[in-house]
């Protein structure tokens, strides 16, 4: 799941009709199709090889919430491959938003890490292909001490806290806030049990003095700039940051951690099916699937990509993963409303 820096609109390529005549026919119009996915997933160079290759254009347009993505194809906004992430694959599949995918247009899938395949929120594989993995942590400058980070309790425990005032930060995402909130007090993150919400709930209220803000975007150049010490972070960002500059650190903490997985997928309402599976297959290529995870330092799902990797990434922290982990799951639509009230009572 990565959601950072900035949102963006991009075209890749525009597409321009080309009305010039030869031999007195119209060259006809290359197809276009959207790729709608997190921010600073894939790399220009990459996409225009695509291009090259298949004579397809690629438009890339960004969300930064998987909430914001399924409100988006549910309100009828085109896009013809989309990476939810793992819970809510389960959800956009349950209301009937995502095609089935047609395996034979896919030869790449036989890459796919075999405990990735069938997974409890697609079990049949059948309208989703994981892709990019990660953990929800904690991201650091050397102002704070790492043994202290190996805690959630250096985000949560007003006395730890104190030190950092002003200069925390929370990702802005109800499942993830309330979710290491929920961890730190030894429930799941996908609890059903009403008074744990709560006191996940007043924990976070209990932390938001101490607080800069919520921030999914900016959080990694604010550390590195000194705007913050501490913040909830998405591993790759992290991880990107700690290998190109070294001025953040990234840990799992001992309670526990979401461990997400991005899916490629495809909306039911895709004009373009063959052309977005040849996008992913493309993507599932294992020279590509290393190029993308080079780029995004998420950890890949690819086999092939896998022995690609420069040692830094492929035996870095993006693959410790620590003993204890959770996935989001679907938790059902009304107790995805207590989330929501809760969520809302805090913010």
């Amino acid at each position: 799941m990565m959601k950072k820096h900035f949102c963006s609109l991009l075209l890749i390529g525009a597409a321009v009709f080309l009305t010039a005549c030869s031999g007195g026919e119209k060259q006809e119009a290359p197809v276009i199709i959207t790729l709608y996915t997190w921010p600073d997933y894939f790399p220009r160079d990459v996409i225009r090889q695509f291009e090259s290759e298949f004579g397809i254009r690629v438009r890339i347009e960004t969300y930064l919430t998987n909430e914001a993505l399924m409100a988006e194809i549910e309100k009828g906004r085109r896009a013809d491959v989309i990476l939810p992430s793992d819970f809510m694959v389960a959800i956009m599949k349950r209301k009937q938003l995502l095609a089935p995918l047609d395996k034979k247009l896919l030869p790449n899938l036989k890459y796919l890490e075999p405990r990735f395949q069938n997974p409890a929120w697609d079990k049949q594989g059948e309208v989703a292909i994981p892709y990019f993995y990660g953990m929800t942590g904690i991201a650091y400058t050397d102002k704070v001490d790492p043994q202290a980070a190996e805690s959630w309790s250096v985000l949560f425990d007003p006395k730890k806290l104190e030190p950092f005032r002003g200069k925390v930060s929370m990702l802005d995402n109800k499942r993830e806030a309330l979710g290491s909130a929920l961890i730190y007090l030894g429930q799941s993150p996908n609890t059903l049990d009403p008074e744990a919400l709560r006191q996940a709930a007043q924990l976070l209220v209990e932390q938001k003095p101490f607080l800069k803000g919520y921030d999914s975007q900016q959080y990694i150049e604010q550390l590195e700039a000194g705007a913050l010490d501490i913040a909830q972070a998405w591993s790759g960002d992290a991880i990107r940051a700690n290998i190109e500059r070294g001025k953040v650190s990234f840990s799992a903490p001992d309670e526990g951690v979401i461990v997400f997985i991005d899916a490629f997928c495809i909306p039911a309402a895709s004009k373009h099916r063959k052309a977005a599976h040849q996008l992913i297959n493309f993507f599932m290529r294992p020279d590509i699937a290393a190029q993308l995870t080079e780029f995004s330092y998420f950890a890949t799902t690819n086999t092939g990509a896998q022995a690609l990797l420069p040692d830094p990434i492929r035996y870095g922290p993006a693959y410790d993963l620590p003993e204890k982990t959770y996935t989001i799951e679907d938790v059902g639509a009304k107790t995805d409303s207590a989330y929501e009230h809760y969520w809302q009572s805090v913010k």
